[in-house]
């Protein structure tokens, strides 16, 4: 059976560059497509003409030259048949693509009818409900691009997808309800092992915040608690977006002077850094089934979180704390977990005990396998032992 999957920088999430959660979650499930003995194409744009690539085993063509075109018109005029030129040369089972985008919309639109079956990942909460992006000072251009064919795609996708696969249990009843989509499956996000940790030891003083710094992960409230918080050091990771960069909140995160800003950080930097903190803080309004708390709790690192608890893990397998909102609630928890050797212990061996049990490549596999013995596949699933 072939699989291919349609993506932006996947390659570089191949080749453990950094990249987003959404992409490096697509480069997880390829990598499990093909130790599962799947035959795995990834078709994503990029700049120039490059022959087609072996990865890991996994085939990297390229679906057009993202320099080439008049812009504007070359949606229509070069990209658009591009893609579904490739896509007829590679004859795929499956088509899998994750994310509300246009050309994901286009895909599922064109390819509905065909032998092939398409699955729908959802990459974020802002999949289903566009009205929480925020437009500032848009352009009408950005607003047509970003808002409104958004919104076009994500009613097309939740349509014409032979399977929706979402990450939480809101995404799942938001899917069944609005949308009015049957096809829908929950299944969690890879998490590769990490090395363990003792997280609880008491000689640790930091805390651990890791984002894009672009002014929808809540860094107004993560300054607040470092101002509230003098004696606790937090450690900053993540990309400075140029517009963020200009602004006054982020002036005061540099200057703050228990903050420190290391930037954006490769994998392999980011990983040693969940064994060296107390807590990993989180408070973005909004996510899907966030990376980063998989990384975190894998390590053995509880969680302390603003606004999102994904399936109500934070609270009912005990894995950290859920502040609801409420950003004093949040210091004060962070406070109790600091100061508590004993309970971060207990928190981290639960975190470390239910990433094993939920987020391996041998459960999300036979999850997977499911959806495509609903679709009426032929599958080829074997053991794996990533534990």
């Amino acid at each position: 059976m072939k699989i291919l999957i349609f993506g932006v920088n996947i390659r570089k999430a191949l080749n453990n560059e950094y990249v987003g959660g959404a992409e490096k979650q697509t480069a997880l499930l390829a990598k499990l497509f093909v130790s599962l003995k799947y035959d795995v194409c990834v078709l994503e744009p990029f700049p120039g003409k490059k022959e087609t690539e072996k990865i890991n085993g996994i085939k990297v063509v390229q679906a057009w030259d993202s320099l080439k075109g008049i812009p504007s018109i070359r949606a229509f005029f070069y990209r658009m048949p591009s893609l579904y030129k490739n896509i007829k040369h590679e004859n795929p089972d499956i088509i899998y693509t994750r994310g509300a985008g246009i050309y994901n919309a286009l895909i599922a639109f064109l390819f509905c009818k065909g032998t092939a079956r398409f699955i729908w990942g959802l990459a974020h909460d802002h999949d289903l409900q566009s009205k929480i992006r925020k437009i500032n000072n848009a352009t009408l251009y950005s607003i047509i691009t970003n808002h409104l064919m958004f919104k076009l795609s994500t009613k097309i996708l939740a349509h014409y997808a032979n399977a929706i696969i979402c990450q939480t249990k809101e995404q799942e009843n938001f899917l069944k309800i609005a949308k009015k989509a049957n096809n829908v499956y929950r299944i969690p996000n890879i998490c590769e092992a990490l090395s363990v940790k003792e997280c609880w030891v008491d000689t640790k003083k930091d805390c651990l915040w890791v984002g894009k710094f672009s002014g929808t992960k809540g860094e107004e409230d993560f300054l607040f608690l470092a101002e509230k918080m003098p004696d606790m050091n937090f450690i900053a990771v993540g990309h400075v977006t140029a517009d963020f960069e200009k602004t006054t909140v982020y002036d005061k995160i540099i200057n703050q002077p228990n903050i420190k800003c290391v930037g954006r950080l490769k994998y392999e930097e980011l990983i040693p850094l969940y064994g060296q903190v107390l807590l990993l803080v989180h408070t973005a309004p909004s996510e899907g089934f966030s990376n980063v708390f998989l990384e975190a709790w894998s390590s053995g690192l509880p969680v302390v979180s603003l606004s999102v608890d994904p399936n109500g893990l934070l609270q009912t397998a005990k894995l950290g704390r859920f502040a609801n909102g409420d950003i004093i609630k949040m210091k004060n928890q962070i406070e109790e977990l600091a100061f508590n050797s004993s309970l971060r212990r207990e928190l981290s061996c639960n975190a470390i005990d239910y990433v094993e049990k939920n987020h391996s490549n041998t459960v999300i596999g036979k999850q997977i396998d499911n959806v495509f013995m609903r679709l009426k596949l032929k599958t080829k699933i074997v053991k794996l032992n990533v534990y």
